[in-house]
């Protein structure tokens, strides 16, 4: 879960919303003007060459005032997508503990019939793998993450309905789930905690 702006790359000027930026940078430009022209006096030596040379300066003190609103903007539009990231995780958490704990009580009524001698029913294994599943989106997508395995010891099982053996190594997995789900358990509250 992700993820902190990029505001830190953006200058404190371009995020504050005064306009006194745009002022020191206009009188910057002025003074610039004023000490070109009296360096070169040939840049304003007649009303062509200064409107020239004025222009110049003119333009450059408007490309420094749109460098500095894009840069606001995008530290605008930085602000607003890690607000409404949050807001999306906010707004997950429940949902996000719902499946964990229905999955972690599956999981162990499953464990709880292997220990005592039945065969899982398909219904609950299935519970298992889809919940499994939802709460562990990113690592499933990764083929080779410790949840990617252990979904697909779950569902060979249920593809196989696997013998004793089989058993064994479905409590075994079905034991190392519930670690897992515990563990996202406890970062999901830090998580709501910290926000």
């Amino acid at each position: 879960m992700d993820h902190g702006t990029q505001t830190a790359d953006i200058p404190a000027f371009a995020v504050t919303p005064n306009r006194g930026v745009h002022i020191v940078t206009f009188a910057a430009t002025v003074i610039s003007f004023l000490a070109v022209s009296l360096g070169w006096p040939e840049l304003v030596g007649n009303p062509i060459q200064a409107f020239g040379t004025g222009g110049f300066f003119l333009t450059a003190f408007g490309l420094l005032f749109s460098i500095v609103e894009v840069m606001r903007a995008q530290s605008a539009a930085l602000a607003a997508k890690e607000a409404a990231r949050r807001a999306g995780n906010l707004a997950r958490t429940p949902y996000n503990m719902r499946d964990v704990s229905e999955c972690m009580t599956v999981i162990e009524s499953v464990t709880h019939a292997l220990n005592h001698g039945g065969s899982p029913r398909q219904q609950p294994l299935s519970r298992v793998i889809k919940l499994y599943t939802a709460v562990f989106q990113s690592a499933y997508a990764d083929d080779g993450s410790l949840q990617r395995i252990r979904l697909g010891v779950v569902q060979t099982y249920v593809a196989v309905k696997a013998l004793k053996t089989g058993e064994h190594l479905l409590t075994r997995t079905l034991s190392e789930m519930l670690s897992d789900l515990a563990a996202l358990g406890g970062q999901i509250a830090s998580e709501v905690n910290e926000q």
